[in-house]
């Protein structure tokens, strides 16, 4: 499978799974796999809404911007094809440093690596932190559905509908 099938799928997916549970903010999706998130922002008129953001000359493959009154926030999303291993966290890990997304999420439709995994246990999820109460959340992209696997993410239950509201 290559990586830019998941592209399409998992925008549909988060842009409706964020309207369903944000509901008091507007959200607006987009696939920034080959372009900047600055030019993107740019483009749509959103760079004023979001600190920093004509810095972020990063691509990420899937992002939604979070709208609430004047202020937005991203949420990002990686997809990858093979296993996830920790190269791909710590891909994700600098993007979220340097742009402080409401939340990151690393998906795949293959396992976590074994080495990802003993890592995770070792360490803690707290290399999963990059913010106060922000998580990258690693997840299985379950195709047949056209979702992630909610219940078996990590860290346990942060896209709960429940635990949306706080961020």
């Amino acid at each position: 499978m290559k990586e830019s099938t998941l592209y399409l799928p998992v925008k549909n997916w988060i842009n409706n799974y964020l309207k369903r549970n944000l509901k008091t903010q507007k959200v607006k999706t987009y696939i920034g796999a080959d372009e900047f998130i600055s030019k993107i922002l740019i483009r749509e008129n959103l760079y004023d809404k979001i600190i920093n953001s004509h810095y972020f000359n990063i691509k990420i493959d899937v992002f939604s911007v979070v709208i609430k009154d004047d202020k937005a926030e991203l949420v990002l999303i990686e997809c990858k094809s093979t296993r996830l291993g920790l190269i791909h966290l710590s891909q994700l890990i600098g993007y979220s440093r340097i742009i402080n997304p409401l939340c990151s999420i690393l998906l795949s439709p293959e396992e976590i690596t074994t080495g990802l995994k003993n890592f995770l246990n070792n360490q803690g999820h707290s290399l999963l932190n990059y913010g106060n109460n922000r998580k990258i959340v690693i997840a299985k992209w379950i195709a047949s559905r056209g979702e992630i696997d909610i219940i078996n993410c990590l860290p346990k239950g942060y896209l709960s509908p429940s635990k949306m509201s706080i961020w």
